[in-house]
């Protein structure tokens, strides 16, 4: 079975952009991003000065990867959607990006996955559009400010705090 997950996601590696590439990580990172907050980080900038023409790229693009089974479309209010990965889309990013199978706490001396599944990924759909926000916030000061590295850490980190939610 592992063969066939290989060659199907050597398949699919083929016809993804790095832009597509861009996207599904950016995804995984804010667990999920609307249309506009992906055309604003990753299609823009291939056409600077036409938005209608990033923006039918990023539809194309977006009904392919649906097809391909690496995202979903998920409405939370009338005619506003989000983007989430699939399990498929996890398996690509974790073949990309090689996000380690379990890693070794030597502190607590037990090992965790390396990774966030899909099922992880996903938020209720009446918390969908707080993470929308939230994502946009997040967006614009990393538009904004200068190359110091900042971690950006949401809801899928609550187990690593006490008493408090970031």
């Amino acid at each position: 079975a592992s063969l066939i997950m290989a060659v199907s996601i050597n398949k699919i590696l083929q016809t993804l952009t790095q832009a597509d590439i861009d996207s599904l990580y950016s995804i995984y990172q804010y667990r999920c991003l609307n249309k506009e907050q992906l055309l604003l980080m990753h299609f823009k900038e291939l056409y600077p000065d036409n938005e209608e023409m990033a923006l039918k790229h990023l539809n194309k693009r977006i009904k392919q990867i649906i097809k391909m089974d690496l995202i979903k479309e998920v409405s939370y209010r009338p005619n506003e959607s989000v983007y989430f990965l699939t399990t498929n889309g996890v398996e690509v990013l974790r073949h990309i990006f090689s996000f380690p199978a379990n890693i070794y706490d030597s502190n607590k001396r037990t090992s965790q996955r390396g990774y966030f599944r899909a099922s992880e990924l996903e938020i209720l759909p009446k918390n969908i559009n707080h993470q929308v926000h939230l994502n946009q916030f997040v967006i614009e000061y990393m538009k904004t400010k200068d190359l110091t590295p900042v971690r950006y850490f949401d809801e899928k980190y609550v187990n690593q705090y006490a008493g408090i939610r970031p």
